[in-house]
């Protein structure tokens, strides 16, 4: 299986009384792709699995942006992924930047971050679960 494949313009609020934190980007990111602080400029960036703090996922964009604006981040709740995804299945921060993954699609020496579950095909709901184990 390949990462999820997600339309920016498909990602929305799953109830209208969610408000995502307005954040600020230190790159290019897409409405839909996972995103983490880097610590060292409190900006954010793309997430991906190669090292214990890039996959330390802090949620979902909800906008496109380009590096140095401001974007809505979602922490948690339910959300229009933008993606057709397996009922029941949770994806992970994928060697991808940005993207998502199933389990089996980890590599040894990926680092493990649980970002979403699929409630149905098409709305997920974000639960992020920073597990900070490597894969062996």
């Amino acid at each position: 299986m390949a990462d999820l494949t997600v339309t920016a313009a498909n990602v929305r609020r799953g109830s209208v009384n969610q408000r995502p934190r307005t954040k600020q980007a230190g790159e290019a990111i897409d409405a839909g792709e996972a995103v983490y602080l880097n610590t060292a400029d409190d900006k954010y960036y793309l997430a991906i699995n190669t090292s214990e703090a890039a996959a330390t996922c802090a949620g979902i964009s909800f906008d496109t942006v380009l590096a140095d604006e401001y974007f809505g981040l979602q922490e948690s709740l339910e959300y229009v992924s933008g993606a057709t995804m397996v009922a029941g299945t949770t994806y992970y921060v994928s060697a991808t930047a940005g993207k998502l993954a199933v389990f089996s699609d980890l590599i040894s020496t990926a680092w493990v971050t649980e970002v979403i579950y699929a409630n149905t095909t098409t709305l997920a709901e974000i639960d992020l679960r920073v597990r900070g184990t490597q894969i062996a």
